[in-house]
């Protein structure tokens, strides 16, 4: 979903200001297809879409705040969210294609891990393009906003169910 994409948008451009641009996202992929081997094999991690929700505003935050980030920071900050967004994506695997062979998911999870790489170091590429030289350039943070604003937007989904459920309850 878009929760997913934007999250791995905001990876390619938090990139973007660390040392290693090329090589961060490969925190998160690692992180994320270790989430999905985990869920696929039956370990689900707790309130995952609530962490993934989490994970859009705090990155976001991070960009629009303008700071540059440290590298082992960054590195921490994609393999945790990494795991949460692998373990949603486990999740569905399992429940679509729960009877697949081993080749065929390994098949999916490179491919998934591959595409989502390219869409990090693109969206980085393309802040670049746009003028962004520096975290506190103006492209990245209002990058870093339109991320935070749809972890937001995400956040009011996933409280408006039990709201309403207590609503229709009393």
């Amino acid at each position: 979903g878009f929760d997913h994409l934007f999250f791995v948008v905001a990876v390619g451009v938090m990139s973007l200001f660390t040392a290693h641009r090329m090589l961060a996202p490969a925190a998160y992929i690692g992180a994320m297809l270790v989430g999905c081997g985990l869920m696929y094999a039956g370990v689900a991690l707790p309130l995952t879409e609530l962490v993934i929700v989490a994970s859009l505003i705090v990155a976001g935050g991070l960009l629009a705040s303008g700071r540059s980030f440290g590298m082992m920071p960054v590195l921490g900050l994609f393999a945790v969210f990494g795991l949460f967004h692998g373990s949603a994506f486990g999740g569905s695997i399992a429940g679509q294609e729960g009877g697949i062979g081993g080749a065929v998911l390994l098949g999916y999870l490179i491919g998934l891990g591959a595409i989502q790489y390219a869409i990090a170091v693109s969206a980085g590429w393309v802040v670049e393009k746009l003028g962004a030289r520096s975290a506190a350039s103006v492209n990245a943070r209002m990058a870093g906003a339109a991320i935070a604003g749809v972890g937001v937007f995400l956040a009011l989904e996933v409280v408006e169910g039990p709201i309403v459920a207590l609503l229709s309850a009393a």
